[in-house]
C-alpha cells in the first residue's frame, strides 16, 4: 500500500485512528514502513505489533 492508502484506511476506523493519535512520529513512520508490503487487513496487526515494540527500525 502507499502512504496515502494507509492513512485512508486508519481513518476508515475508529480503533485504528486512535490507536493512530497514541503513536509517536517515529512509530508511524514505521508503520507506514511496514504497510508498503502489507495489505490493508495486516494493518491493525502491524500497528498492535508497533506499539507493543514487537516491530523495530534497525
Amino acid at each position: 500500500m502507499t502512504p496515502n492508502q494507509v492513512i485512508y484506511h486508519i481513518h476508515q476506523s475508529r480503533e485504528l485512528e486512535k490507536s493512530w493519535r497514541e503513536l509517536t512520529d517515529t512509530q508511524k513512520r514505521e508503520v507506514i514502513k511496514e504497510c508498503e508490503t502489507a495489505e490493508d487487513k495486516d494493518l491493525e496487526m502491524i500497528i498492535s505489533e508497533v506499539v507493543d515494540g514487537q516491530r523495530r527500525l534497525f
